[in-house]
């Protein structure tokens, strides 16, 4: 049996097509910049503040006030000693991924941390994270700037 051309590229076309699942537009989470790592605080606290600066195990511990009744969270070890806890709550539809920078600026005396939230899709479910991030100990004269790009 022989097949016409343009019936066999028609096909060829479909199932190239029917095979290739759509990507998603929501790409992985990433940090970059003076961040010693990311951690993952996964508690719903019950708090308007966007942003977090802790410094020590007592304001650390603090955070478990701010969890729902009956909620239980652990909180992942830290060393105060060491380094500083930021958290950066930001938010976005759909689809999302958050994207956080930290940088330093010895000059002015101060951390900048920005996270670009990258969002797509046309729903209305809300993705949000709190973009907790360990930095080096911040110096005790020093300030942090938290932007959204």
């Amino acid at each position: 049996m022989k097949i016409h051309p343009l019936l066999m590229a028609i096909m060829i076309i479909i199932m190239s097509v029917a095979c290739n699942k759509p990507k998603s537009c929501r790409d992985n989470n990433s940090v970059k910049g003076d961040i010693i790592r990311t951690i993952n605080v996964d508690c719903p606290l019950s708090t308007t503040d966007r942003s977090f600066i802790v410094e020590n195990d007592s304001t650390y511990q603090q955070l478990l006030e701010l969890l729902p009744e009956s909620y239980s969270c652990d909180l992942p070890v830290i060393d105060f000693e060491k380094e500083t806890l930021l958290g950066y709550f930001t938010s976005g539809n759909c689809e999302a991924s958050f994207h956080g920078n930290v940088t330093k600026d010895a000059s002015k005396k101060k951390y900048t941390y920005s996270v670009k939230v990258k969002q797509c899709g046309n729903c209305k479910s809300l993705v949000y994270s709190y973009n907790w991030v360990v930095i080096s100990k911040l110096p005790a004269d020093w300030d942090v700037e938290f932007r959204t790009e």
